[in-house]
């Protein structure tokens, strides 16, 4: 996985990159609140087909 590969460069541990994977999820799953009070006006469609070419490239 390129994310761990990352973070362990930088002297990270695999237990801290799994946490910032996973808090990053969770952020990901709220998103159409947090778009909602933000006033975001992309499409959740859109969103979705970025975070899946994200999730594509970097595993």
């Amino acid at each position: 996985m390129h994310l761990m590969a990352l973070g362990r460069r930088h002297g990270l541990s695999d237990r801290a990159i799994a946490a910032i994977i996973d808090n990053v999820r969770a952020g990901l799953a709220d998103w159409p609140e947090i778009a909602a009070q933000a006033g975001a006006t992309f499409s959740m469609r859109e969103i979705a087909e970025r975070h899946a070419e994200v999730a594509r490239t970097f595993g």
